[in-house]
Parts: structure tokens; sequence; C-alpha cells
């Protein structure tokens, strides 16, 4: 069967943001910086080659975009700055490269990225995600601790496949039919994830779906629907955690209860307070990598990290992202569209960026992020558009519609 040239575009697009979004587990095929500049260059090459194509405005962002945009780079503008006045002897040009790209990644997903390109983005997370959570689960994925592959690493793509999932089940664009072949997908990520030892993607698999469900809880409107969906959430939450009682190992439960019960002896704790020490020492930041004039790591948090290295002052701009991104998590889950997909991922890259990873890596954040913010812009200016073109038709004016529509 042809493929028509827009939708070969929109597919090739698709893999390279899908790529960028996977691009620490696609390394355990081949682990090299070439397949951060593939999906980079893809992303960028495919986007330029398809706005020309298609004869399209490139700049054509609406207010919420352009103030994602304006907080970004405002706050990218203080980090580099401050590096470059506290801490040039530790950022070396490759490091430089490193975070150039996380602002590149973002501001080329949140130029080029089309509607129609996420329907294949997600069936290459789902068919990627499952693939790897089936090997896990079978015969284990071999990795290797000199390349940074730990079970954290692994346990990403399966729990971001997990709530990729959870939010196309959780959507009311998805028809039933479909929610139902979904199911065994499900039971093989959670059976891959829960062959790992480690305890944050079970912990985050599960936390981002739960509070995306109570948070469209909140924006219901019925009262009687809000008793039932939480009915339905409280015997959901007793059966998963009777279910992980049985499979997960002793040792694995123990840890997962300790984050609760005993956060003080929690190794991230530590961390965290040696950062919140340097931070209060030096609140106008130590620029990018700046901790290790300090004989520390980097501090395993996003907001630690941001406030090390641009100062407390970065914070602000910071907020102002997520104030953006919180806007569009509310009309996701008002709605209960096709986007609870990207709320559910943004949400969960945003949380696992507060345990571990560092700025380097938080492409995949911001991506996310992007991502919610422009299909759910994009979701809203089509319904509207539908909704002027049902009107004008319905009224008579079918001329004026023709060239609404067109």
């Amino acid at each position: 069967m042809k493929i028509e040239k827009k939708t070969g575009l929109s597919i090739l697009f698709s893999f390279f943001v899908f790529m960028s979004l996977n691009l620490p587990t696609i390394k355990f095929i081949y682990s090299s910086e070439l397949m951060n500049i593939l999906a980079l260059a893809g992303i960028i090459g495919v986007g330029m080659f398809r706005w020309m194509y298609n004869s399209e405005s490139l700049i054509n962002l609406t207010r919420r975009q352009f103030r994602f945009l304006l907080y970004f780079m405002i706050l990218w503008h203080l980090i580099f700055t401050i590096t470059w006045i506290q801490n040039p002897t530790y950022f070396t040009f490759t490091h430089a490269l490193q975070y150039i790209s996380v602002i590149l990644f973002s501001i080329s997903v949140l130029l080029f990225l089309k509607l129609k390109d996420v329907p294949y983005i997600v069936f290459f997370q789902v068919t990627w995600g499952t693939g790897f959570a089936f090997l896990e689960w079978t015969m284990g994925v071999p990795r290797s601790r000199e390349l940074g592959q730990t079970y954290l690493t692994a346990g990403v793509v399966i729990a971001a496949t997990i709530v990729v999932v959870m939010g196309l089940i959780l959507s009311k664009a998805v028809k039933v039919y479909m929610k139902v072949l979904l199911i065994p997908v499900m039971v093989i990520l959670l059976l891959g994830i829960t062959s790992l030892s480690g305890r944050a993607p079970i912990l985050l698999s599960l936390i981002v779906p739960v509070t995306v469900y109570l948070f469209s809880i909140f924006f219901e409107k019925s009262v009687g629907k809000k008793v039932s969906a939480f009915i339905v959430l409280t015997i959901g939450i007793i059966a998963i955690g009777v279910s992980l009682y049985q499979i997960l190992p002793a040792n694995t439960i123990n840890r997962m209860m300790r984050v609760f019960v005993d956060i003080q002896s929690e190794p991230r704790y530590q961390v965290y307070e040696q950062a919140f020490i340097v931070v209060r020492e030096n609140p106008f930041g130590i620029g990018l990598r700046g901790y290790r004039a300090f004989n520390t790591g980097y501090p395993h948090n996003i907001f630690l990290e941001i406030a090390m290295s641009g100062g407390i002052v970065a914070l602000v701009p910071f907020m102002g992202i997520l104030t953006s991104v919180y806007a569009s998590a509310v009309d996701v889950v008002k709605s209960k569209n096709i986007n609870m997909v990207w709320l559910n991922l943004s949400m969960y890259f945003f949380l696992t960026w507060n345990i571990s990873f560092d700025l380097s890596s938080s492409y995949m954040v911001f991506i996310s992020m992007v991502m919610l913010i422009k299909c759910q812009e994009i979701h809203q200016y089509a319904e509207i558009s539908e909704q002027n073109s049902r009107f004008f038709s319905e009224v008579g004016f079918g001329f004026i519609n023709k060239h609404i529509t067109e």
C-alpha cells in the first residue's frame, strides 16, 4: 500500500520524537552520543522539510505556548550566565553541547509537532515499551553500569509506557474495544516492571495515573460520578496493593514502605540535604556542574539542580513553565481527551527527574511538557473550528463553511 508523502513525513517525524523520549533505553542497542544527534537532527530536518513542503507559517504559537517558550529561554539564559560567571573550570564545550541539545529538542518539538503525529508517537511508545517489558520479564535485558545502564534506566521506558497506556484507558476519546485490547498489554508491562529490582519505576507508574484520576474526579461536575469514580479508584488501589504484595520480593516491598515510614534513612535524603546547604550558602548559584567543586554529585532533583545552577531566582521562570503546564493539565482533565497520554507522561518524567537524573538529560521532561501544551492547544483549536464549521453549516452558509474549513 502506497503511503502519502504527508503521512510518511508524519510517521518519520513521530519516530524521531519517540526516539528522543526513549534515548536511554534505545542506547541499550547501540550506546553512543550519535543516537542523540540522530534524534535531534531528525526532528529538525524532517520538521523543516515538512514546513517548507506545506508552505506554512513556522512561528505560529498561541499565548500559552509563547509563555512556555519565554520562560524556558529565560531559565536557560540565567543558568548559562551564572555558569559562565561562576563555573568556567568544570564546564567544557562538550557539556555545553549537552545542555544546548536540551533547548533545541524542546524548541524543535514546540515548533514542528502536529496533532496528526500523536497516534504514531503513541504507537511507537506502546510497541517499544511493551517489547522491552516482555524481554525484561522473560529473559532479562543485559545492562552495563559502565554505560550508565541500571534498573532505573530500564524501568523508565516500561513505567513511561504504563502511564501512556493508562492515559489511553482514562481518555474518553479511545473506544471501549481498544481499551479492552490494551489490558493484555498492561499485564505484560506490569510483569516487566515488577521483574526489576527498583522501586521508583513501580511506585511512580502507579502514583501518576492515580493522581491524574483523582485530579479528574475533582473537576467532575456530577456528585454521583465523583462518588462512583472514587469507589472504583479505592477498589483499584487495594487490588493493585494486594497483587504487588504477592508478586514483589519482600526486600523490594520493605524498601518501598521505607519511603513512607522512614524517609530520613533514604540515601536520597542525604543528597537533598547536602544540595540544600549548597543552595542556602550560594543563593546566586554555582553554575552547571558546579557541584563538583563542593565534592558532591548532582542533587537528583530538578528544583535543587536549577537552584544550584542558576541561583534561587532561576526557580521563578521554572515555576512559570510549570504554571503553563498546569493550565494545560486542567484543560485535559476537564475534557478527558487523548492528551491524557501526555499529561501522564509529562507528570511521570517530572517526578522521575525529582528523584534521579540531571539537567543534561532533561530534554525528556521538557519535550513531554511541550507535547502536553501544544497538543492540548491544537486539540482545543480543532474543536472550536469544528463547532464554528457546524454552526455555519446549520444556518445554511455553505459557501462560508467551505472556505472556513479549507
